[in-house]
């Protein structure tokens, strides 16, 4: 069981090594006005890095330490990139990477149990939605709309490999629709079913934890015992 979650691990931890490599080769500097935007949006903190990259399918954060935000080489209007930015530095300074990396983590040495899955993918729904309400909280129903057109825009059929730890603006078609109802119908109110969802993420995370402790518990006596075979 311990080589497995070995395994498991080096295999998440080998894919996330193989794209960093893959981006790098082919990232090249944003434009000056792009980097005075991110400039401007970041308050003070310069450690925030940006890049555009042919190969990147939607607009997505790495790195903990040395933050990197990777944008597709396409044409943003001056709104849709900084829509783009703001969504990006929500996800930082909410530490959005760290939690993948416990998710990713949780996920290498649970990987026997198929619930840890279905919770990493709502941890990384919950995620985006999150930070979809931090940006659209104090924008009219115009400015709304546009960050809806960025979210279009940055959908991608395109899934990132294996392992891969990033934060992406918009990482799948499929909970597209529900992002955008959820900021066209946004008000202060959803605060409090956000919170309520987070408790229950954290309440699900706990009991699958427990379930496999005891699924241990239970099967490592009989994996141990001894086969008797009749003489």
């Amino acid at each position: 069981m311990v080589i497995r979650r070995i395994i498991a691990l080096a295999v998440n931890l080998t894919g996330y090594t193989r794209f960093l490599r893959y981006l790098k080769k082919t990232n090249r500097p944003a434009a000056d006005q792009e980097r005075s935007m991110l400039t401007a949006l970041l308050n003070g903190r310069k450690n925030v890095r940006l890049v555009r990259n042919p190969l990147a399918a939607t607009p997505i954060l790495i790195g903990i330490l040395r933050p990197l935000i990777i944008i597709p080489d396409i044409n943003f209007s001056e709104k849709q990139l900084k829509n783009i930015l703001l969504h990006e530095l929500v996800h930082l300074k909410r530490f959005d990477i760290g939690v993948k990396w416990l998710t990713m983590i949780a996920a290498s040495l649970y990987w026997f149990n198929p619930l840890i899955y279905f919770i990493k993918r709502e941890i990384n729904h919950a995620c985006e939605l999150s930070c979809d309400e931090a940006v659209i909280k104090n924008l009219n129903a115009e400015e709304k709309q546009a960050y809806g057109d960025a979210l279009i825009l940055a959908a991608a059929e395109n899934k990132y490999p294996l392992g891969v730890l990033q934060a992406t603006m918009s990482e799948e078609k499929e909970t597209l629709k529900e992002r955008l109802v959820t900021i066209m119908k946004y008000t202060k109110k959803s605060k409090a079913i956000t919170l309520m969802s987070t408790v229950l993420l954290v309440a699900v995370i706990g009991a699958a934890v427990m379930l496999a402790k005891i699924s241990r518990t239970i099967l490592a006596p009989i994996i141990a015992s001894p086969v008797i075979t009749p003489k």
